[in-house]
């Protein structure tokens, strides 16, 4: 199994890679990936800056499953970050 580091290095050279080669659509979807890392790594600040700049991308190239990917991600950081959990009912109000 890879190692976080190397698998973020492996994803950045990719990164790279499909900007020179002008492959929008799979630079979108490494960010998403790069995203997900940073998630898992409670790197919120930067999982979310990840996925915006994937979602801005996929809203310019109409590329609608990368934009579903995006907004379910973006939402899973807000909820990671404690964002929503009383509209779900995951806390108890106070009741003062």
């Amino acid at each position: 199994m890879l190692s976080n580091a190397r698998t973020i290095d492996l994803y950045q050279q990719s990164l790279a890679r499909f900007q020179q080669l002008g492959d929008q659509s799979s630079v979108a979807l490494v960010l998403i990936n790069l995203g997900f890392i940073a998630r898992e790594q409670a790197d919120y600040v930067r999982a979310t800056d990840l996925y915006q700049q994937s979602l801005k991308l996929s809203q310019q190239l109409g590329f609608q499953l990368a934009r579903c990917h995006n907004y379910l991600d973006l939402g899973w950081v807000a909820f990671m970050q404690g964002v929503g959990k009383p509209a779900l009912g995951l806390e108890k109000p106070s009741h003062r």
